[in-house]
């Protein structure tokens, strides 16, 4: 599948969280996945926010698990956050990003 620390968009992104929601282009970066001794195996990805301002001190989301990542670095084409706390998906299978490689773009690997 993925190395670890893959970064990757994700085109036409069906937020399964969110049924009413339309598909968009989602950043991502993977984090791992369940034992495949478990069926079905999921998938540990975070996406990332381009709401930079919420982390600064004094933010709603200073208290957040996050990083942060500058354009240009990993990848990454603008400023953004991983937030580990809120954007955290581990309720995707295997199978599932699979059946969707057609619309992932694997941009870089974090160091």
């Amino acid at each position: 599948m993925f190395q670890l620390g893959t970064v990757f968009r994700w085109h036409n992104f069906p937020d399964i969280r969110d049924p009413s929601s339309t598909t968009n282009t989602r950043w991502f970066v993977y984090l791992g996945r369940s034992s495949s001794l478990l069926i079905p195996v999921f998938l540990y990805i975070c996406t990332t926010t381009g709401k930079v301002s919420e982390y600064d001190s004094g933010g709603p989301r200073t208290d957040n698990l996050f990083i942060k990542f500058r354009s240009g670095e990993c990848g990454f084409d603008a400023d953004c956050v991983m937030d580990v706390d809120i954007n955290f998906y581990e309720d995707i299978t295997e199978d599932r990003l699979v059946r969707c490689m057609s619309d992932i773009e694997v941009i870089n690997v974090l160091p």
